[in-house]
């Protein structure tokens, strides 16, 4: 079930992003303004085991029926061409791609990534570590050293209704996962990067969008979700600034597929989203693993924490 304490986790952005309205078009997601380090930052040193998750369920009244949704405002006249071909299959795919065995990311076909984040280890990401007695983050609102989890809350789009956890079935080893059944606009933001004005900034993801239906409404327009990679240049720029932050979005479905950005910084440190979106109510499910972000072609070996933030530190395959 979904958890209500969702809106926990995400208190810390969400009163900046508050002010968001309306949906945000498969072809013009902003920029989440995260301005500041986010929850988990800091939580590195404690790896006692976690203690069991006895939150109660809870019903949620303010789920939305695909039939109500308009969308006129919504959903835009058109969506790209690459998601005609949503709901046609499993899924997950089981075949054998460049990438990819089924859900497992192999690279038997492809160059090896040296990401500087994999959401490998388990004792990193919050639902696993106690400060104190207090369990860091729950099995449904996660995040993973210094990469923060955030989600719009504006009244159409609801945070409570959107997981973030950690997959061992999806990806290489462990992926990072964004999921939900009503529409929301979602991801997970990187730590503060440093770099110097004018440096170029390449990053690369590796995600799997589950397949699903599109939703079609009587005004013949179709929705369905997609994810996003993001580079903010200037960590502080103004998030009314539409020109504040790049993006590529990606639309292949049902199996693992890249997607790779580049931009220039415009400030001493940036920023780097991983996000996920459905402006309808569908059983969306994204999945993320294997970054790698370079300044001016030198791979960053770690983007974890902001404090290990390193071109020269090897990186942890633990």
């Amino acid at each position: 079930m979904y958890r209500r304490h969702l809106v926990i986790v995400v208190m810390l952005v969400l009163s900046i992003l508050s002010n968001t309205k309306g949906a945000l078009g498969a072809e013009d997601l902003p920029a989440p303004p995260i301005e500041k380090p986010r929850v988990g930052e800091n939580a590195s040193g404690h790896h006692e085991p976690a203690p069991p998750d006895t939150t109660p369920s809870l019903p949620q009244p303010g789920v939305l029926d695909p039939s109500d949704i308009y969308n006129n405002l919504l959903v835009a006249d058109t969506l790209p061409s690459q998601t005609e071909g949503a709901g046609s299959g499993p899924a997950v795919s089981p075949i054998v791609s460049n990438l990819a065995n089924g859900p497992t990311l192999t690279y038997h076909n492809a160059p090896k990534p040296t990401p500087c984040v994999n959401f490998n280890n388990k004792k990193k990401w919050a639902s696993q570590i106690v400060v104190n007695g207090v369990r860091q983050g729950g099995p449904w609102t996660d995040h993973y050293a210094g990469w923060g989890s955030f989600a719009v809350n504006d009244g159409y789009y609801d945070s409570q209704f959107v997981i973030f956890s950690f997959d061992e079935s999806i990806g290489r080893v462990i992926s990072a996962k964004i999921g939900s059944s009503q529409p929301y606009a979602a991801g997970y933001a990187s730590p503060l990067i440093p770099a110097a004005k004018g440096d170029d900034i390449t990053v690369k993801v590796r995600y799997l969008l589950a397949n699903t239906p599109l939703v079609s409404f009587a005004s013949g327009k179709r929705a369905g979700d997609w994810v996003s990679l993001g580079i903010k240049p200037d960590a502080y720029a103004d998030r009314a600034d539409p020109n504040s932050a790049v993006f590529a979005n990606g639309f292949v479905r049902g199996g693992w597929a890249e997607l790779e950005l580049s931009t220039q910084a415009k400030g001493e440190e940036f920023m780097v989203f991983l996000q996920a979106q459905s402006p309808a109510a569908i059983n969306s499910n994204a999945y993320f693993d294997d970054v790698e972000i370079s300044i001016n072609s030198v791979p960053l070996l770690d983007c974890e924490f902001k404090e290990s933030i390193s071109f020269t530190k090897p990186f942890s395959k633990d």
